[in-house]
């Protein structure tokens, strides 16, 4: 996961406090679907996601974000 500034200035986390930390976690992401029903059933389905996205910042006030979420594979 990346970490820059402004998201520093917008999440209120510092990049050592978010480096290594799942950003649906760190953020208590909530999504407009059920996680485990028709979001990762599109990203399974095709590779991809878009839509809008609840987190929270560290302060406990809401941030909404237009998001996109793709699947990338690894290849070694």
């Amino acid at each position: 996961m990346e970490w820059n500034k402004g998201c520093e200035q917008l999440y209120g986390y510092d990049r050592a406090e978010a480096i290594g930390k799942s950003s649906h976690d760190l953020l208590k992401t909530e999504f407009p679907l059920s996680p485990s029903n028709e979001y990762l059933d599109t990203l399974k389905r095709s590779g991809q996601w878009s839509g809008v996205l609840r987190h929270l910042a560290r302060d406990g006030s809401e941030v909404w974000v237009e998001s996109r979420q793709q699947v990338i594979e690894l290849r070694w």
